[in-house]
């Protein structure tokens, strides 16, 4: 956030980017991505009308949607840490799920487990 940049010292240096950052920065879900990390491969199962959302505004750019003739939909996508999907796999529940890693279903089972717990 600009607003909390503190001590600005303007200088003369020239800041050549990093081109192959800034393509990854371009990957980015949210601010979990970290441009340090590999990309992880991510598999979700989303109903017809997490499909048809989905189409129009997409989790990420890396997102590549397969449709079935019943309006549901493989998504496939890239992150670089669990948390960058996570929020958005909750919010979208029930009508989102990971098919892969297995990993990251556990962790979202186990958020939902939690959850439940809480509210019980």
């Amino acid at each position: 956030h600009i607003k909390s940049i503190k001590q600005l010292k303007i200088t003369n240096e020239k800041l050549t980017p990093d081109k192959k950052l800034l393509k990854n920065l371009d990957k980015a879900v949210n601010i979990w991505f970290d441009p340090q990390k590999e990309f992880i491969s991510v598999e979700l199962f989303a109903d017809e009308y997490a499909t048809k959302y989905l189409e129009r505004i997409p989790i990420s750019k890396t997102q590549k949607i397969i449709k079935n003739a019943d309006g549901t939909s493989t998504i496939y996508l890239e992150i670089t840490n669990s948390n960058e999907i996570i929020r958005k796999l909750l919010m979208w529940i029930p009508n989102l799920r990971v098919i892969a890693p297995k990993w990251l279903k556990e962790e979202v089972d186990e958020s939902v487990r939690e959850y439940l717990n809480y509210i019980d």
